[in-house]
C-alpha cells in the first residue's frame, strides 16, 4: 500500500501526536529477548536498572518531533533515524525504516526495520509484512509480519485484523506468537541426535494480544485507546546431564494505553497515559519473581504563534516501580518529571533555528540503590533544522548544561527524516 495521501492530509492538517509508536515499542521490547541485557531474564529489565538524572535529556535532543508523530504512522514508506552522544565513548540512536511494494489490488509486501541501542537496549528488528486493504471493497484490512533472526528461539509472528471507516475511525486486532519455534527446534535436534547442553519445552501457547482504537476527529477531537495481554505461559530449561538444574520460567503481562486530542486552527493540545505491567516467575533450580510496573503520562501542546514561531511543549510523568523476591524481598522505583519547552522560527522556512528548555526531576521510591537520589536538572538545547523538499528533513542540536558545577557542554545529537511529504526535524 502506498500511504502518501494520508500522510499528506496529516501534514496539511494541525500538527497531530499518536501513541502509537510508544505502544509499539513496548511491544518490540517484549518481542525481542536478545534485545535485552539478559535474554533469559525477565521481559523488560528496565526498572530494575534507574538511570541517571539528566539521561532524558540525551535521549530527547535528537528525538523525534511531537507533532509530526502522527503523520510519520500513516504512511508506509520512510526512514528516520536520531544519534546522539552521551558519554565521551557512546553513542545513542534509534533507527527506523520501512517501505511497501504493490503487488496486486489492495496487498502490499514491504520491510520494516527498528533499531535502538541505549543503556537498556541492544534491539535490531526487521520484519517481513504482507498488507491487504480495502478487502474487495470492504474496510477491512490485514497484516501478516514474519521476523527474520539468527536465533531461531527468538523468531516470533505477528498477525494484525481490523477495519478502517473514514467517519469513525480504525479498529485493530492484533495477535503475537512469542518464541513458537522452541518446540519445534529442539524436537528437531533431538530426532537428529543432537548432543544438547540444555533444552527447553515451552508447556503453554505463547500467545498476547492487543486491541486498538483510533476515532476520526469529531469537532475536533480525537482519540485513541490500546489495551493488551501476555497469557501466562510457562518455559521449562533442563540440562541433561544435571536434572537438578531443571527451571521454570513463567511470564505474564498487561498493557493500556489512551490519548485525546483536540486541534484548532493553530493550537493542538493533548494527553496520553501508557501503563505496563509484566510478571517473571522462576521456579526449580532458580526461586525467584521480578515484577516490573511503568506508567506514563504526558500532557502536550503544538501551536504557530503569530511571526511564523512554531511551539512544541509538554510536560510527561514516568513512574516505574520494581520488586524481587527471592529469599528476602527487594523493591524500589522512581518518579520522574520532565518539562521541555521548543521554539522554532521561522516555523515554515527551508533552515529554521530552535531553541530549547529541558527541566528533569527524579524522586525514588521504595529501598533504592544508594546511587539514586532526588535531584533535579536542567538544560538548554540550540538546533538548526534544515528542510529540502521533498524528501528530507534534518537536524543538529546541541545541549548546555545550566546547573553549577557541570561542565557546560553536554552533548550534540543529529536527526534525520525521509519520506514524502516530509515531516520537520
Amino acid at each position: 500500500m502506498w500511504a502518501a495521501a494520508p500522510l499528506l492530509a496529516a501534514l496539511l492538517a494541525p500538527p497531530a501526536f499518536t501513541l502509537e509508536a510508544d505502544w509499539l515499542t513496548v511491544w518490540r521490547r517484549l518481542e525481542d529477548r536478545h534485545g535485552r541485557p539478559d535474554p533469559d531474564g525477565a521481559q523488560l529489565q528496565q526498572a530494575r536498572d534507574p538511570q541517571y538524572l539528566e539521561y532524558p535529556f540525551d535521549q530527547r535532543i535528537g528525538g523525534f518531533p511531537l507533532g509530526d508523530e502522527a503523520a510519520w504512522q500513516a504512511t508506509d514508506r520512510g526512514a528516520r533515524l536520531y544519534v546522539q552522544s552521551i558519554t565521551e565513548f557512546t553513542l545513542t540512536n534509534a533507527v527506523e525504516l520501512k517501505t511497501a511494494w504493490p503487488v496486486g489490488a489492495g496487498v502490499s509486501v514491504g520491510v520494516r526495520y527498528h533499531q535502538l541501542d541505549d543503556r537498556q537496549t541492544r534491539s535490531h528488528l526487521a520484519r517481513l509484512v504482507v498488507a491487504g486493504d480495502d478487502l474487495g471493497g470492504s474496510p477491512l484490512f490485514f497484516e501478516a509480519h514474519l521476523f527474520p533472526r539468527w536465533e531461531k528461539e527468538d523468531a516470533d509472528l505477528e498477525a494484525v485484523v481490523g477495519a478502517r471507516i473514514a467517519a469513525l475511525g480504525e479498529a485493530r486486532l492484533r495477535a503475537f506468537a512469542l518464541d513458537p519455534f522452541v518446540n519445534a527446534a529442539y524436537a528437531l535436534a533431538e530426532s537428529r541426535g543432537a548432543e544438547l547442553e540444555e533444552t527447553r519445552d515451552q508447556r503453554d501457547a505463547p500467545l498476547a494480544f492487543a486491541l486498538e482504537l483510533a476515532s476520526a476527529r469529531w469537532a475536533g477531537v480525537r482519540g485513541e485507546l490500546y489495551a493488551g495481554l501476555v497469557l501466562p505461559h510457562t518455559t521449562e530449561v533442563a540440562d541433561p546431564a544435571d536434572a537438578a538444574a531443571t527451571f521454570t520460567h513463567r511470564r505474564a503481562a498487561t498493557l493500556a494505553g489512551a490519548l485525546v486530542e483536540w486541534a484548532g486552527e493553530r493550537v493542538t493540545v493533548g494527553a496520553t497515559v501508557l501503563h505496563v505491567d509484566v510478571d517473571d516467575a522462576w521456579a526449580g533450580a532458580r526461586a525467584l519473581r521480578e515484577a516490573e510496573g511503568r506508567t506514563e503520562g504526558r500532557l502536550y501542546a503544538l501551536a504557530t504563534l503569530p511571526g511564523r514561531v512554531g511551539v512544541e511543549a509538554y510536560w510527561l510523568e514516568s513512574t516505574q516501580e520494581f520488586a524481587r523476591t527471592r529469599e528476602a524481598p527487594v523493591t524500589f522505583g522512581e518518579d520522574r518529571r520532565l518539562w521541555s519547552l521548543r521554539l522554532r522560527w521561522p516555523a515554515d522556512a527551508t533552515v529554521m533555528a530552535d531553541v530549547g528548555l529541558l527541566r528533569a526531576e527524579r524522586q525514588p521510591t521504595g529501598t533504592p540503590p544508594p546511587f539514586v537520589d532526588a535531584d533535579a536538572a536542567h538544560r538548554l538545547v540550540t538546533r538548526v533544522a534544515v528542510h529540502l523538499p521533498p524528501y528530507l528533513a534534518f537536524g543538529l542540536g546541541t545541549g548546555w548544561d545550566l546547573d553549577p558545577g557541570d561542565g557546560v557542554y553536554d552533548g550534540s545529537g543529529l536527526t534525520v527524516i525521509l519520506t514524502e511529504p516530509p515531516p520537520r526535524p
